[in-house]
């Protein structure tokens, strides 16, 4: 099969065959061996680590909250290298190995690496500024309803905190850059890229969203994720370019990183209890939905690749 210069030729690419099926396959192999792989060579260091050198880092005085927060502490580095190693190797590597055997050996023109769309990255990095208060208003209502949740989501800021400035480009890394290469080379590039083959607008989209916001395993921000999903494949699919929801993943990330680390927030931006003012929140709802406009008037200019039509 071909299309547009595009030679599908794999295992999955004949006949009697579903590329859906091998697209869910690989996403969930990917993500479970991502998270087993991960968290066990992460736990075998940290074992090795307290036999041979410092120690346990319970003491008789701590909770299990203090306990998991010096935890998060002392491994920091480690863990966060460990998360960069393998989502390269667990989202991208072995999933290009996979795809050129299972359906083209054309990863750049598949994954949409062969577009850069300048107009698109522009637009796309406005619709981030714009959706970030609307994601953290529908993260905070989940949170005052289930208080106790709301702690333990905390366990993880030391994770992301910077001690001094070579902790911060480390963790901008780690956090902004690799989930914007690595996730968005599965998700988008492929998982989306194989729906649209299949499914009508806007089902592939909305479906890489769900299983994107699955993969984070943040119950209470199950939706917020959703939504950040939803809108990262809108763009992917409107440009048919991963440069697009890369810029917009990657400045997300960063943004979040940034208020963390952030001894004051801006006044004219959030209340005294860190939350985005009413009047922000409203006035984001309406420009990002201008923004949602303006990426749609596009792709209605542009022609639809025919690779990516329903067959």
């Amino acid at each position: 099969m071909t299309g547009n210069n595009l030679t599908l030729s794999g295992t999955w690419e004949q006949s009697s065959r579903n590329p859906l099926v091998a697209a869910f396959i690989l996403v969930f192999i990917c993500g479970g061996l991502y998270f087993f792989i991960a968290s066990l060579i992460l736990q075998l260091y940290v074992t090795v680590d307290i036999i041979t050198s410092h120690g346990s880092v319970f003491t008789g005085d701590m909770d299990y909250v203090d306990y998991i927060k010096e935890y998060i502490s002392r491994y920091k580095i480690v863990s966060l290298s460990f998360t960069a190693v393998f989502q390269y190797l667990g989202f991208l590597v072995f999933p290009i190995l996979v795809i050129k055997k299972w359906h083209t050996p054309q990863i750049k023109e598949y994954f949409h690496y062969d577009h850069l769309h300048l107009p698109g990255i522009i637009l796309s990095v406005f619709g981030v500024l714009f959706i970030m208060p609307l994601v953290d208003i529908i993260s905070n209502f989940f949170f005052n309803l289930f208080p106790v949740f709301e702690k333990l989501s905390e366990l993880s800021t030391p994770l992301l905190q910077a001690n001094n400035p070579g902790e911060m480009i480390f963790i901008v890394f780690v956090i902004s850059i690799t989930p914007a290469i690595c996730e968005e080379a599965i998700f988008r590039g492929y998982f989306q890229r194989t729906l649209q083959r299949k499914l009508k607008f806007p089902w592939h989209f909305i479906i890489s969203g769900f299983v994107f916001a699955l993969f984070h395993q943040q119950t209470l921000s199950l939706v917020a994720l959703f939504l950040v999903g939803i809108y990262l494949g809108y763009i992917y699919y409107c440009f048919s370019s991963i440069y697009v929801s890369m810029a917009a993943h990657s400045l997300y990330n960063f943004i979040l990183i940034f208020f963390l680390n952030s001894k004051e927030k801006p006044g004219f931006l959030f209340t005294e209890n860190g939350d985005y003012h009413v009047p922000v929140v409203l006035v984001s709802l309406v420009l990002f939905l201008l923004v949602i406009f303006f990426i749609y008037t596009f792709r209605m200019r542009e022609p639809e690749p025919s690779e990516d039509s329903v067959e």
